[in-house]
């Protein structure tokens, strides 16, 4: 069982994923983020597997350490993989990665639910919603009446899990929260500049510079019936 510090993010993706990995990574840290594209591209050596998520969701169903493989890193962000049929959240396996490795940290980043919503639907042009409404047949409406339950469970299963641990837990708030408490609940274990807390990738910025439709009736519309 490893001792080295360990931080993993289990909140959602559209919650600034990015921008805490980017924290994480410019602070001098071996950082990983959803499939590893920054690795990929730029040092191919330190990870060469397909998809890392579904490497550490393969490891869990072996009966393996999570991290089997990918010892190198030590702060894990946006831990979703899909592809075709294939779903792995490995966030939502925040027990089994608290079992394996009882010195590891915990962050929920988290924000408003509506907000969240509208900037999952915006995601790729809308290209996330599509495909999650082909992969499951079912309406936009009723893929985001799923999004908001699935966001309220997951906060409460969290809550609970960490209930008599609570300094293994950080709850964020993107929307209202200081990047110090950040800062703060990783130390000692990472050093974090704030200088590196930036904005990345937000998908209202993103679509109002590819010249995106934002479907804001339809969100609109959803969360009427959401509510």
């Amino acid at each position: 069982m490893s001792t080295k510090p360990l931080l993993f993010q289990i909140g959602h993706n559209k919650c600034a994923t990015s921008a805490l990995f980017f924290l994480f990574l410019r602070s001098g840290h071996y950082a990983l983020h959803s499939g590893g594209r920054f690795w990929k591209r730029r040092r191919r050596g330190v990870l060469g597997m397909r998809s890392p998520q579904e490497h550490i969701h393969n490891n869990i169903l072996a009966g393996h350490d999570p991290l089997k493989g990918l010892e190198p890193f030590t702060a894990f962000f946006d831990m979703e993989y899909k592809r075709g049929d294939t779903i792995v959240e490995n966030y939502k396996r925040f027990p089994i990665f608290a079992r394996n490795h009882p010195q590891a940290k915990f962050l929920m980043n988290t924000r408003d639910k509506e907000n969240w919503l509208r900037s999952r639907v915006r995601h790729a042009n809308g290209l996330y919603l599509r495909r999650e409404m082909k992969r499951r047949d079912i309406s936009s409406r009723d893929v985001i009446s799923s999004w908001a339950d699935d966001f309220d469970r997951h906060l409460e299963k969290v809550q609970t899990f960490f209930e008599a641990e609570r300094d293994r837990l950080l709850i964020y708030n993107i929307e209202r929260d200081n990047i110090q408490s950040v800062i703060d609940f990783v130390e000692p274990e990472f050093k974090l500049d704030s200088r590196h807390w930036l904005q990345v990738r937000k998908t209202d910025a993103v679509a109002d510079k590819l010249g995106w439709d934002a479907p804001d009736e339809m969100v609109e519309s959803s969360l009427r019936h959401v509510a």
